[in-house]
């Protein structure tokens, strides 16, 4: 029994060691990996492959901050002094700071034709980083833009 709980207190700390760790610095998370080892269902295996492809995208620092604060931030280049926030991985909304103040953001989404259609999350925040980073032209004139109230 003792070997047991040894062998168990091992491997947690070798998961604290290394998996946690590797996770911050790979293209994938610790979820993602008990997915690898379980198989997983085809919904999640899409979303380890979107999730892989947007860290691909991102540099070391960018995937730090969105696993520990949840977004990433990306400089206007259109508009200097300003920042586009994109919070991943489950909103859709872009928060635009204006000289490190919320100002307003953009909300844009695909075109959905059926249920089929429906994207990973990554993939909308990949979608989002892209246009933000490379056509913020394109992005400004076709997302929805929403004033935020003063509280």
């Amino acid at each position: 029994m003792i070997e047991v709980l040894l062998f168990l207190a091992n491997t947690f700390l070798a998961l604290l060691a290394f998996e946690i760790p590797y996770c911050l610095f790979a293209r994938t998370s610790v979820s993602g990996l008990f997915r690898k080892i379980t198989g997983g269902t085809p919904e999640s295996r899409a979303y380890d492959k979107a999730y892989g492809l947007l860290m691909e995208h991102l540099s070391p620092f960018e995937r730090l901050r969105l696993r520990a604060l949840g977004n990433i931030k990306v400089p206007s280049k259109k508009e200097a002094g300003n920042t586009y926030v994109i919070s991943g991985p489950s909103s859709y909304m872009v928060k635009v700071l204006v000289k490190g103040k919320p100002s307003h953001a953009f909300c844009i989404v695909p075109e959905y034709r059926s249920e089929s259609d429906i994207l990973p999350d990554p993939d909308m925040v990949l979608c989002q980083l892209l246009m933000t980073r490379h056509n913020e032209r394109k992005f400004l004139e076709t997302a929805n833009r929403q004033i935020w109230e003063a509280a």
